[in-house]
């Protein structure tokens, strides 16, 4: 039996909880021509600028502003303003004698996890430096109401962000030139689209309390490629852990999925070739005008295509009992864009009906007003709903969504963080009908309420709540392969063997095996000499079979580095 960390496929490993203090290899390869580079994420490149998609009143938004029209919230947004000399038309103020209990508002277009603001406190050519921002607290929504309402002790839909570096701002150095500072969010993990600031006080002026320029900034954690001479070789690329001083007791994590496990559901629309297919092969979708687009798609599942719908396009599967829930627990969730702004009222995006108005019909549809809902009438002549108070009519992005019910409560999920439900009227209300086929981008029954936009990775499951709380859309379930790794089973093993190098000597590293019955097996590497491949053997002949039968993940953690430093390890099999 090996545990194969040299792999053709690319295996990511999740990050602890401080990601500052490691870059972490996001691949694994064994010998393989096609394999030119290595991909990791990156601690020390640049963070990037989430800024709202205008600099405007509709993205940006204070309790209060100076009244002149030249200390908008907006002005604190812009780039382009001048950080130096004075003031007007380049900072945010509230409005005058009114330094306490200001909200400040940014919408950034679409949902993301900040990590840094970056900020210039107020100044006007070196002096007044005491009007600006001093304590304040950090909150994200997904909510455009609660982006909307600005009174200051109204928290409705907002989520305070912990794990700020602090939670003041530096008053501005004297002096008629920039002075940069940043605050780093170790305690969000969450997608947001609408960021608060909630701002307490001023550093003790009397007339006005603003901001110079604010910038919220998402961590760099995105891709990037190496050169095979960037990754130290043994053989064929190892795994590397950079590891700042900062990184003790950091931990990365290989999660296993459990063998036979279908993440595919009962129905999985994958949209990555002309022909329309159920990846489980169950289901025979019948594709009436869509076609392959590749402009928008699903981050996830190496995926590279969807399917665009124009208004007179649909696909239908025929009628199955996958499709008739009844009262039990289910999850649909799915990518989608909507193409253009408006209300896109009541387009449909899954139907399983009839006309028949007292059938337990299903439908997923944008209703009026751009929120997403599910509707059923379930033996009764009256329209059943539930809706997500999101306004979505002018978002354009690409989303996953998941509509989830578990033991008769409904969730819905934009981007994996759960929004606020109106109108809750289905609850444990059997639905799916078994006589009906089933559509996508229309009604079933009609030649109406067709979809416009573009859709990917539609998902079906039955029986299953995949979520019942906000999840990381890097969740496991959302990858949707079947066995790509599986738990392993090291019974009757003795001895894990691992290739261990470090540009330090010491007991620095440490390996773990969890078992999925709770139980976590650690070793400690020893590196005697730097820069050079060893080979480290942990006996592992004293951990009890049921210990090690069903290994479901894979632990790397760095301990007392003391100093920065890489870590390379490879080939890591039992025997």
């Amino acid at each position: 039996m090996t545990i194969q960390l040299a792999h053709k496929r690319v295996l990511a490993f999740i990050r602890g909880s401080s990601p500052a203090a490691l870059e972490i290899d996001y691949m694994e390869y064994a010998t393989d021509g096609a394999a030119q580079s290595a991909y990791v994420t990156s601690a020390t490149a640049a963070y990037t600028a989430d800024y709202p998609p205008a600099h405007s009143t509709t993205y940006v938004k204070s309790t209060t502003d100076e009244g002149s029209g030249n200390h908008t919230p907006f002005k604190a947004t812009d780039p382009a303003l001048s950080l130096v000399d004075g003031s007007t038309g380049n900072t945010w103020y509230s409005v005058t004698s009114t330094v306490t209990n200001q909200r400040f508002h940014i919408d950034i277009g679409a949902s993301a996890i900040i990590n840094r603001i970056y900020y210039e406190n107020v100044h006007s050519t070196g002096i007044v430096t005491d009007r600006g921002v001093n304590n304040f607290t950090f909150w994200g929504s997904n909510n455009a109401a609660a982006f909307a309402e600005l009174t200051y002790a109204t928290d409705t839909n907002w989520t305070q962000i912990t794990g700020l570096s602090q939670s003041t701002m530096d008053e501005h150095i004297g002096a008629n030139q920039a002075d940069p500072k940043y605050i780093t969010i170790a305690g969000n993990s969450s997608s947001y689209r609408y960021y608060a600031l909630k701002i307490a006080d001023n550093h003790g002026n009397a007339t006005f309390v603003g901001l110079r320029h604010i910038e919220l900034q998402t961590g760099a954690w995105d891709l990037q490629s190496y050169s095979e001479s960037t990754i130290k070789t043994q053989g064929s690329y190892a795994l590397k852990l950079s590891a700042t001083t900062d990184a003790l007791n950091e931990t990365v994590t290989r999660e296993l999925l459990p063998a036979g496990v279908l993440n595919t559901g009962d129905l999985f629309m994958e949209f990555e070739s002309d022909t329309i297919a159920d990846t489980n092969g169950t289901h025979t979708p019948v594709n009436t005008n869509t076609v392959k687009d590749n402009t928008l798609y699903s981050d996830y599942n190496s995926s590279t295509e969807s399917r665009r719908f124009d208004g007179n396009d649909y696909i239908t599967i025929p009628a199955h009992a996958d499709f008739v829930f009844g009262t039990g627990d289910l999850t649909i969730d799915f990518w989608y864009a909507r193409a253009g702004a408006g209300d896109h009222a009541n387009e449909t995006i899954y139907s399983n009906r009839s006309g028949d108005t007292t059938e337990a019909m299903f439908q997923v549809v944008y209703n009026t007003g751009g929120n997403i809902n599910i509707q059923t009438y379930n033996d009764s002549a009256v329209n059943k709903t539930l809706s997500a108070s999101m306004d979505l009519s002018s978002d354009t992005a690409i989303h996953h969504y998941a509509f989830v019910r578990s033991s008769g409560t409904w969730y819905i999920f934009i981007d994996g963080i759960a929004q606020a439900k109106v109108d809750d009227e289905i609850g444990s209300l059997s639905v799916g009908e078994a006589s009906e086929n089933v559509s996508f981008g229309r009604r079933t029954f009609t030649d109406t309420r067709y979809l416009n936009g573009q859709l990917d990775n539609f998902r079906v499951t039955k029986g299953t709540a995949l979520w019942t709380s906000n999840f990381n859309l890097n969740d496991r379930t959302l990858h949707y392969e079947t066995g790509d790794t599986q738990i392993l089973d090291l019974t009757g093993k003795d001895t894990i063997k691992l290739d261990a190098r470090s540009t330090g000597t010491g007991s620095n590293l440490s390996l773990s095996i969890h078992d999925a019955g709770g139980t976590t097996t650690t070793h400690t590497i020893n590196i005697a000499s730097a820069d050079t491949y060893q080979t480290d053997s942990w006996d592992i002949s004293g951990v009890a079979d049921a210990d090690k039968d069903a290994i479901d993940q894979i632990q790397l953690k760095v301990l007392n580095a003391g100093s920065a430093r890489d870590f390379f390890i490879d080939n890591i099999y039992a025997e």
